[in-house]
């Protein structure tokens, strides 16, 4: 005889599927479905938190099914976060009320420190800042030892070990801090910035200079302060990054990067040349009615391709460059991309322009783009932006 099976939400029904094609080596794809559940379910961020937090080990027993869980919390949070950019208060309310939740479960033990580390992972990935009251939990969860924001004294092999575990990369490094320390209080941020700059390692070095794109203007003084002390010992592809990125800050954050360009040109540095990239593929979705428009690029990496993106709203929205992968995959990709939004062949010129203009809206809020727009700029070879408004006349007038 059967037995009675309890009852299965769409939550658990997604984070299922999910969880089977990240154990089967696929990538999760947001099918028609999945899209209608994430718009309709701001509610279920709850119940997405809860399947994670059960299932993810040591507490539970099913990390791939956690992840799952996980994958649904961060595109719910995503959905929802969209809806405060459109000025929706009960969009507003529910995150609050989801981190008061998350902090209140912390506070009581119920869940580590690790699961709130996957939590702040999703708040980043989505673009929701850190509640006070939830950083604070943060904090004093990471502090247990009572050494405060200070680094361990073992930060140098420490550091040798996650470089060499990002294969050298700096922008691995970093957006790993950037995922996992999005709940970090500023103060611990800017310790890990000034940590790397003065660690003696010279990608320690190079993720500092990527530090000084942070959302916190603590944690960029914090890194601008440091690597000033040590710009004559900066690599030239350092100073590259340090000309490339000083006009994406506000204007009276520039002078302090000038300082450390300068130091380092003293000293003998010369400035890298771009390295050869290309995008061979450039794809443009429509402006929607909240101005946002994607951006999804193709690059070749030898007998690989490489899809890169930029999303704009108001301003450098997003930006990220993934891993090489087979053409294959790369159409397929593409393809799914379609399915949610059609998109369509543009000009490189025409991506110039629209990114030279939402950076100037970015710098006039005092808002540095996300890290990833200087490695899309480097995946594209010479990618100089600037900011620079497109004025409607004279876009009329051409």
């Amino acid at each position: 005889m059967s037995r009675a099976q309890p009852h299965s939400s769409l939550t658990d029904q997604h984070a299922r599927r999910i969880a089977a094609a990240i154990a089967s080596g696929r990538s999760p794809v947001l099918t028609p479905d999945l899209d209608l559940y994430l718009e309709s379910s701001p509610q279920e961020i709850f119940a997405a938190f809860e399947g994670a937090a059960r299932h993810m080990p040591p507490a539970g027993k099913d990390e791939k099914l956690a992840f799952g869980y996980l994958f649904l919390l961060q595109q719910l949070l995503e959905h929802l976060r969209y809806r405060t950019d459109r000025g929706y208060g009960d969009a507003t309310s529910l995150i609050a009320d989801f981190q008061a939740e998350v902090a209140s479960r912390a506070e009581a033990g119920d869940i580590d420190r690790h699961m709130l580390a996957f939590v702040g992972g999703a708040l980043h990935q989505s673009k929701i800042p850190t509640s006070p009251e939830l950083a604070a939990v943060f904090a004093r969860q990471d502090v247990g030892d009572g050494e405060g924001s200070s680094l361990p004294v073992d930060f140098k092999s420490i550091l040798a070990g996650l470089l060499e575990a990002c294969g050298g990369d700096p922008f691995a490094l970093v957006g790993s801090f950037a995922e996992f320390g999005h709940a970090m209080p500023a103060e611990a941020r800017s310790a890990l910035a000034a940590g790397l700059a003065l660690s003696g390692v010279p990608h320690g070095r190079g993720a500092a200079v990527l530090f000084l794109l942070d959302p916190d203007p603590v944690v960029r003084r914090a890194a601008s302060g440091a690597l000033a002390t040590v710009a004559t010992s900066l690599s030239p592809t350092d100073v590259r990054r340090l000309i490339a990125v000083r006009n994406w800050r506000s204007e009276n954050e520039r002078a302090e990067v000038d300082a450390i360009v300068r130091k380092a040109r003293a000293a003998g540095i010369d400035c890298a040349q771009w390295e050869a990239g290309n995008a061979e593929r450039i794809l443009a979705s429509s402006i929607d009615g909240a101005a946002t428009q994607g951006f999804l690029l193709v690059s070749a990496v030898g007998r690989k391709k490489r899809i890169s993106s930029i999303l704009t709203k108001s301003g450098i929205a997003d930006a990220w460059t993934g891993e090489p992968e087979s053409r294959r995959r790369v159409e397929s990709t593409l393809a799914d991309a379609g399915m949610n939004a059609p998109m369509i062949a543009v000009s490189r010129s025409y991506l110039d322009r629209i990114t030279a203009h939402n950076l100037a809206l970015s710098v006039d809020r005092a808002a540095p783009p996300p890290l990833g727009l200087l490695q899309v700029a480097e995946t594209l070879g010479g990618a100089n932006w600037q900011p620079v408004r497109i004025d409607f006349g004279d876009t009329l007038a051409d």
